[in-house]
């Protein structure tokens, strides 16, 4: 029976093997991803969703709506205050094309530290190093988008949850929400997140923290100016969501 605990063996790393090689798996991932920056497109959306940015810098004007999507219905302007912080240091797109490329570094980080509370050393190791060299996963972490801002956000908010019903750390379930309402704000293909966190307080809606509750008026918050921002361009009147959608 020894080959069954053959398995288990070579899944036990040290901490400090662990360490090692979850620093050279971020160098990977980071080589990967910052390498060779003026290669990378930069079209229309990009361009767009910069000046957006550029003006709120600048102080020339607060967005309150992002650019247009494809089906012609305005996102949430807040990829564009996110993208704020790289333009507030240079106007260069190459700068801010890095700051994309860190943000899914910290992806990188935080899913290897999910795992690992979870799962073990191995598997930490295991999905960091997947993730670190998949190449859409690199493709998309190269570029000023708004997806490819969303992979921090989207591994911090599943977390929180996971912290906030699981655990009960009352911190994790006053910002849970809030970063939530956050995310799905900065495209709208992150609304699948709503899905985890639902589940979750599902299976745990017996002992659901009231710290957790607590974030449903600064989530609230979080919608105002993309609330504003559709009054104002009359985005709630029925003809003009037709006409939008036509």
């Amino acid at each position: 029976l020894r080959w069954r605990s053959l398995p288990t063996g070579i899944l036990m790393i040290s901490s400090r093997l662990y360490w090692l090689a979850l620093i050279a798996i971020l160098g990977l991932g980071a080589w990967l991803r910052l390498s060779n920056l003026d290669v990378v497109e930069f079209k229309r959306d990009e361009a767009n969703l910069s000046q957006l940015a550029l003006n709120l810098v600048r102080g020339e004007s607060v967005p309150l709506l992002g650019i247009v999507s494809s089906v012609g219905i305005p996102n949430s302007p807040v990829s564009a205050y996110v993208l704020a912080i790289p333009y507030a240091i240079s106007s260069s797109p190459l700068v801010a094309t890095a700051f994309i490329s860190l943000l899914n570094l910290i992806a990188l980080l935080l899913l290897a530290l999910m795992a690992r509370r979870y799962y073990g050393n191995a598997v930490s190791l295991i999905a960091v190093l997947i993730y670190a060299v998949s190449p859409w996963a690199v493709i998309y972490s190269r570029k000023i988008w708004a997806q490819d801002m969303l992979p921090p956000f989207i591994v911090a908010t599943v977390w929180l949850a996971v912290l906030a019903l699981v655990e009960h750390k009352r911190w994790a379930g006053i910002l849970c929400l809030p970063l939530l309402a956050l995310t799905i704000q900065i495209h709208y293909s992150a609304i699948l997140v709503i899905a985890p966190v639902i589940c979750l307080m599902a299976l745990y809606w017996r002992s659901i923290p009231r710290s957790f509750w607590l974030g449903i008026l600064p989530a609230s918050l979080c919608f105002l100016p993309f609330v504003i921002g559709l009054i104002q361009a009359n985005l709630f009147d029925p003809i003009r969501i037709q006409e939008v959608l036509d």
